[in-house]
């Protein structure tokens, strides 16, 4: 009995420390340098198609044919490579302590915040918004992202990023 005892004392007060981080699961990294691979669109009929898109213009999160995302834990910067002569502006990032919401540093209108292993990007612009959720599945990175003009969805386009 003794020993139960002394057991008990010492491992409970380590599950109660340890408790919350066991609980909070470790979010997959974004950081690397990602290239292009495949895109496709699913139209407002349910048909999916391939698709020739790089970027979604307009969007609070793009990487182009390729970007190197750097991602720490109160920031994310994507980079992406010159482009026809011309070095696109990064794309910063900045989470609140909490983690749950952000403020992009390159436009005011674009949040992010994280659902479970999940990054969701949101910019609005007038009546239009657009959604994008970024995600790592295996070695891939997954970008959707779908416009809403007003109330009215428009196509959801995917494209998917290999880690270099």
């Amino acid at each position: 009995n003794m020993r139960i005892s002394v057991v008990l004392a010492v491992v409970t007060p380590a599950l109660f420390v340890a408790g919350p981080s066991l609980a909070a699961p470790r979010r997959h990294s974004l950081s690397g340098t990602w290239t292009f691979l495949e895109s496709q669109v699913t139209r407002r009929n349910g048909q999916v198609a391939p698709a020739h898109i790089l970027f979604v213009d307009g969007a609070g999160f793009n990487c182009g044919a390729a970007c190197t995302i750097v991602q720490d834990g109160r920031t994310l910067r994507v980079s992406r490579p010159e482009e026809n002569g011309k070095k696109p502006r990064d794309i910063v990032l900045t989470f609140a302590s909490s983690g749950t919401g952000a403020q992009s540093a390159h436009d005011g209108d674009a949040t992010a915040k994280w659902d479970g292993q999940q990054l969701l990007v949101t910019n609005s612009m007038g009546t239009m918004t657009i959604h994008q959720t970024i995600a790592v599945q295996k070695d891939r990175m997954i970008v959707t992202s779908q416009m809403t003009t007003g109330t009215t969805p428009g196509e959801i386009w995917r494209q998917t990023y290999v880690r270099r």
